[in-house]
């Protein structure tokens, strides 16, 4: 299933669960194909999760990813993909425009799943 379907196939059950009158299933395609449209065009993508160092090492520069050990009482920590891709930049501030406060993390000693937050796409 492409990601546009899986995306038209949610959004057609929520609309169809939050109408309170019957409408025709070519209006519900109608509006969900419309509604589909509309998200792709404004940058919507799947976030993607991230299980292996291999996979960090392929991320684009500038990639933000997020661990989320919250449910385990740790920490929500963002990380960013440096220009060489092999190594994590951990964030332990806010991000400044020229600088980072942090520590470089070989891919391998990252925590995982990562969720890929912001991908930089050409």
């Amino acid at each position: 299933m492409s990601a546009r379907d899986e995306l038209a196939e949610l959004l057609q059950e929520n609309i169809t669960d939050s109408l309170p009158v019957d409408p025709s299933k070519a209006e519900i395609h109608d509006q969900v194909g419309t509604a589909v449209d509309v998200l792709i065009a404004a940058g919507y993508r799947k976030p993607s999760t991230i299980t292996t160092a291999e996979e960090i090492r392929e991320l684009p520069a500038l990639t933000i990813v997020v661990y989320d050990d919250m449910a385990n009482g740790g920490l929500l920590q963002t990380y960013v993909v440096p220009d060489d891709g092999t190594v994590m930049f951990r964030t332990c501030e806010e991000f400044h425009l020229m600088t980072f406060g942090g520590d470089y993390i070989d891919a391998k000693d990252m925590p995982l799943p990562l969720t890929v937050a912001y991908e930089v796409t050409s």
